[in-house]
């Protein structure tokens, strides 16, 4: 994720990408909760090889779009534990929480991790489509 510095201030973009009210690239400050939860969707949402540089970026989620739910859990489970060892060595990951919404049809994980500080936070991540602005419009 792009940083950049403005007034004193360290800002990163926000994500999913989008435009502010005044048409600017939405950005949150540096010292916010809300950027780790963001690095945690960014990895998850990315497939491995979609980035040319970083190819064991992300989770390979897509590639499990038919195989039977437990070997969707079992595989995302371990890709965020490997993710976090890999990608995101500041936090610690305290738990990951998957589960199979059987009426909607898709993965619900629930990751609980400590930030630098030690305060515990947690973020949810399901298998959905989201538009352009970042809403989401059905499960998978």
């Amino acid at each position: 994720m792009a940083n950049y510095t403005q007034a004193n201030n360290s800002y990163i973009i926000d994500y999913p990408f989008s435009f502010d009210s005044q048409g600017k690239v939405s950005v949150i400050k540096e010292s916010n909760n809300k950027i780790w939860k963001n690095k945690i969707l960014s990895l998850v949402s990315t497939g491995t090889l979609e980035r040319v540089w970083y190819s064991d970026y992300g989770i390979n989620l897509s590639s499990l779009l038919f195989e039977p739910s437990q070997s969707v859990i079992e595989e995302a489970v371990r890709g965020i534990n490997e993710m976090f060892i890999s990608w995101l060595p500041e936090l610690e990951l305290d738990d990951v929480i998957p589960g199979y919404d059987a009426l909607n049809g898709y993965l619900v994980i629930n990751v609980k991790y400590s930030l630098p500080s030690g305060k515990k936070d947690s973020v949810k991540i399901d298998t959905s489509s989201l538009s352009v602005a970042g809403e989401k419009i059905e499960g998978m």
